[in-house]
């Protein structure tokens, strides 16, 4: 009598179809759990304010001024910062500028130190629960206030509101699409920036279409017509340089594209501070916010 190969075992059959289903079910089930997790910590993870420490107190600059946006949580604090040379009688050009979701308002001196001496003035909007600031920080408050700082700024009698931009740093980018949705700035200028939170998960695996948060800064620039500066450095471990050429890419004959040889937190390095520098200036010459050095 010849024995019936296992492949043709009922009971073989049946027993690894089980172990094939309880498998295909764990796999399932765990894969949603981790999905899960990650929408629920998503905004922890996006604005992570416990990294960014407690505030020095210290201003940015010794003109800086704190100012404040109402919100539904309390007042959020920033700095207001004078360009040289402006006043109320002879308001210049201004920025709004977002920074990282690790890092805090009081800390730009370096940002200040870029452009006030082009006769800017700089807004340095925080965020909520930054620095002991109360409320929590999320897309959806980042959209209000966002609105709020710029409207602030744009009210500021050393302003001229129609030479305002808005620059964003890494998830302070985010943060700057979130206000090309619902105000027009004559500039936009976005460094280590990612083009949706959908890029950035997908490449852990993850579908970013069930994500609590989107920010598609992709769409948002796309639908800007105005001079747009996109710096990136070549080297960001976090947000691939790809982001920032897919960036410029959909801006197109407006955008600047900037490369720097630098990870994502050391954008600019020393040795190319003044490259920088020179890359601001240029933006702002260019969108007719400043007059070439020669003309002022």
């Amino acid at each position: 009598m010849v024995d019936e190969p296992a492949s043709r075992d009922p009971k073989r059959r049946r027993a690894g179809r089980r172990l094939l289903t309880i498998a295909l079910v764990t796999l399932v089930v765990g894969y949603a759990g981790i999905v899960g997790v990650a929408c629920v910590i998503q905004d922890r993870v996006l604005f992570p304010a416990w990294a960014a420490g407690m505030p020095s107190r210290v201003p940015p600059h010794e003109a800086a001024e704190r100012v404040a946006i109402d919100t539904q949580a309390g007042a959020i604090e920033g700095w207001f910062v004078p360009g040289e040379g402006v006043s109320e009688e002879m308001p210049g050009a201004g920025v709004v500028f977002f920074h990282g979701n690790a890092e805090l308002a009081d800390d730009q001196a370096w940002i200040v130190s870029v452009y006030r001496p082009l006769g800017v003035s700089v807004l340095l909007a925080e965020y909520r629960g930054y620095g002991g600031q109360p409320g929590k920080p999320s897309e959806a408050t980042i959209t209000t206030d966002t609105a709020a700082w710029y409207d602030l700024m744009m009210a500021r009698p050393e302003v001229d509101a129609a030479r305002l931009a808005v620059h964003g740093r890494s998830i302070g980018g985010a943060a700057t699409g979130r206000l090309l949705t619902q105000r027009e700035p004559a500039a936009v200028a976005v460094e280590s920036t990612m083009t949706s939170i959908a890029a950035m998960i997908w490449r852990f695996g993850l579908p970013g279409t069930i994500m609590p948060s989107t920010f598609r800064t992709d769409r948002a620039i796309a639908g800007y017509n105005g001079p747009v500066l996109i710096m990136h450095g070549r080297d960001d471990e976090l947000i691939p340089f790809s982001h920032g050429q897919e960036l410029a890419e959909i801006v197109g004959d407006q955008a600047e594209f900037v490369a720097f040889d630098a990870t994502h937190n050391t954008l600019p390095s020393r040795e190319q501070a003044d490259r920088y520098r020179a890359s601001v200036e240029s933006w702002l010459i260019r969108a007719g916010l400043i007059d070439p050095v020669e003309d002022r």
